[in-house]
């Protein structure tokens, strides 16, 4: 028998993670004394997810949605929004890549904090 009670994620969305961002406002800076290795090699997943994000948008999703709405183009905006990361993602690859765990920590964030 069906229950004609809807799941509760339907009523309601999930509460917040607690973060200090969140708590805050502030984004602190951690000094990282062990596992450094293990971090650039997040980092550099972290890098390579948002580039494959962002070729799936661009050759999958994106001219799917430009077919159903019937116009060409459409989703330039957001192909020429992703253009932006690119550099600062090659960036960050070139330099992690470079150093390893000898990062400096002041120059990995000049980095990432930098525009394009």
């Amino acid at each position: 028998m069906a229950s004609s009670t809807p799941p509760t994620y339907t009523d309601s969305p999930l509460s917040l993670l607690s973060t200090l961002r969140f708590d805050t406002g502030k984004a602190p800076r951690l000094k990282l004394t062990a596992g450094k290795s293990d971090f650039v090699g997040y980092y550099l997943a972290s890098v390579e997810c948002v580039e494959i994000h962002h070729r799936y948008e661009e050759t999958l999703l994106f001219p799917v949605i430009d077919k159903a709405a019937g116009q060409k183009g459409l989703m330039d905006d957001a192909v020429h929004e992703h253009e932006t990361f690119y550099g600062g993602l090659a960036r960050i690859q070139k330099y992690l890549r470079g150093k390893g765990s000898d990062y400096a920590a002041a120059e990995l964030l000049t980095i990432t904090d930098s525009r394009p």
